[in-house]
């Protein structure tokens, strides 16, 4: 909220101005407090276009060898064009291009290196940052990266928290109820929360090392030969 005032206060900016610098340079103090949400990266994208005046702004990421749009903010969207710049770059390109056409000129900037994904902003035609301005993009594109690097940790520490937290809630019934039934049942419940299934069975061994179904739920066949 404060670095949205604060971008306000300076004024609508033009890519290669003073006032351009000074944005992109708040901007990136702001990526210092990175969101430990989904939102990140939309957060992101929202404050390079304001602090740069692009028009429109996406990022990509590859995912299991595939170039993902991860998220847009603007009115332009994302073109096949940009999507080849972008991997291009993400193969191992430049860190930082720009192409030019009648419509628009679109910077795509690496997002660290290794690189975690491509930033693309795009500004009118007219508008294209210079030299000078481009490299002050791919130093925000730096910044940008251990964001969401940093974001993305904390979501899975947070995630880690709330199972391990689970987990001692689990121990610390078992350990006040000390009923095999019960534990068994609250072990069923907790661990189909945390996994998200319906489909849970905790299987002892008998005298005879043989398994045996202590506890199930939603299973029905021979599940036990399984």
């Amino acid at each position: 909220a404060q670095a949205a005032l604060a971008l306000r206060v300076l004024g609508p900016v033009a890519p290669g101005s003073i006032a351009a610098a000074a944005a992109l340079e708040l901007a990136g103090d702001a990526l210092a407090l990175p969101a430990a949400d989904k939102h990140a990266p939309d957060r992101l994208l929202r404050l390079a276009a304001e602090a740069t005046g692009a028009r429109s702004a996406a990022l990509w990421r590859e995912r299991a060898g595939e170039l993902e749009l991860v998220a847009v903010h603007g009115p332009d969207g994302a073109t096949s064009d940009d999507a080849e710049v972008a991997g291009s770059i993400l193969r191992g390109g430049a860190p930082a291009s720009l192409v030019v056409t009648a419509d628009a000129a679109v910077a795509t900037l690496q997002l660290g290196r290794p690189a975690l994904g491509i930033l693309q902003l795009s500004f009118p035609s007219g508008a294209a940052p210079d030299d000078e301005a481009l490299a002050r993009l791919a130093t925000f594109a730096v910044r940008a990266a251990h964001a969401l690097r940093v974001s993305e940790r904390s979501r899975a520490l947070a995630s880690e928290l709330a199972r391990t937290r689970a987990l001692l809630t689990v121990l610390g019934q078992a350990i006040a109820q000390l009923s095999l039934a019960h534990t068994l049942d609250t072990a069923l419940e907790r661990i189909g929360e945390l996994l998200e299934t319906s489909r849970v069975a905790v299987y002892l061994r008998d005298e005879d090392l043989r398994l045996s179904t202590a506890a199930a739920r939603g299973l029905a066949g021979s599940h036990v030969v399984v």
